[in-house]
């Protein structure tokens, strides 16, 4: 997450240096992309775990998890 930020900043900062965009289009973009992040995390995550929970519980298992299931859990 750390790298994904430092090359975004790095791209924006570009786009100042060689004059194809003026900075506050640049805020503005970032602001934007972590704005849209940021809600499509929120909302896609409750998805995310439901599906994940549902899927414990079948062959899938060995796909999702390095843990094995115990006798448990089937």
């Amino acid at each position: 997450m750390g790298l994904i930020a430092v090359l975004a900043a790095l791209m924006a900062f570009s786009r100042i240096y060689i004059a194809a965009h003026y900075p506050q289009d640049v805020l503005g973009g970032l602001l934007l992309g972590i704005a849209v992040t940021g809600l499509g995390y929120l909302a896609a995550r409750r998805l995310l775990v439901w599906l994940l929970d549902r899927t414990q519980r079948t062959p899938l298992r060995p796909l999702l998890t390095a843990t094995p299931a115990t006798s448990a859990q089937l």
